[in-house]
């Protein structure tokens, strides 16, 4: 038996890169209700945080053991990906918080404050303007709530 067949797989690097993904999931989970979302944030850094120690094992074995690990390219490889998860997921932790808080919008449920726009047509529309009964119709008819609909974009 060759001796490049004797050496085994340095599986270190993988498991880091399946850490780093996990931790990058763990933040879709964030727009989902699910029990201790407060602490989904904490999580997902952690996971990231040990992905990036993993990581670091792996590289370091592949090329201090190489007589003993194959894979030392592939090893890199899987430590450069690794990286772009992670730092993409640790900077996002703290970049989202360095955004400002938004202290003065509605809150779910409070009455939005008056505004007109143009609808589908061109024509100016104001919110005020929704809760007025139609033509003909008695006010009792008149609609009790408006559901508001925000578009990116052109109509």
């Amino acid at each position: 038996m060759t001796e490049a067949a004797k050496l085994r797989w340095n599986t270190v690097p993988m498991w880091a890169l399946l850490l780093a993904i996990v931790a990058l999931l763990t933040n879709v989970a964030f727009f989902v209700s699910v029990p201790l979302q407060s602490a989904l944030s904490w999580v997902s850094l952690t996971l990231a945080v040990v992905a990036l120690i993993v990581m670091v094992t792996g590289v370091r074995r592949a090329i201090v053991q190489s007589q003993v690990y194959r894979g030392k390219v592939l090893s890199i490889v899987l430590a450069v990906v690794t990286l772009t998860v992670a730092g993409l997921n640790i900077s996002g932790f703290f970049g989202a918080r360095a955004l400002p808080g938004a202290a003065s919008s509605p809150q779910v449920g409070q009455q939005a404050p008056d505004f007109t726009v143009r609808d589908s047509s061109g024509l100016p529309t104001s919110l005020d303007s929704l809760f007025v009964p139609a033509p003909g119709a008695p006010a009792s008819d008149a609609p009790k709530a408006v559901l508001l609909i925000f578009y990116r974009g052109y109509w």
